[in-house]
């Protein structure tokens, strides 16, 4: 048997596996591309992602009236809160 034979003989061995592994590496493939398309159409690009647009005024709780009443003093003016 040459060697070039044998090396002819080997590689087509290397192919026959690759065949058989087809199915799973397509799969594989598949389960990578769906991600990356899910990833790139769900994730929101730019610096806005994960931060609040909102601005809080700082309060500060004086005195809680009684279960439904709460009075509050923010930029220092007392205010009333009642929860329905």
């Amino acid at each position: 048997m040459s060697m070039e034979f044998r090396r002819n003989a080997q590689v087509l061995i290397n192919w026959h596996r690759i065949g058989l592994l087809r199915p799973l590496i397509d799969a594989v493939i598949y389960r990578i591309l769906h991600s990356s398309i899910f990833l790139l159409l769900v994730v929101p690009f730019g610096q806005s992602y994960g931060t609040c647009p909102c601005k809080y005024t700082p309060a500060l709780l004086i005195e809680a009236v009684d279960g439904d009443t709460v009075w509050f003093l923010v930029e220092g003016e007392e205010i009333r809160v009642q929860f329905a």
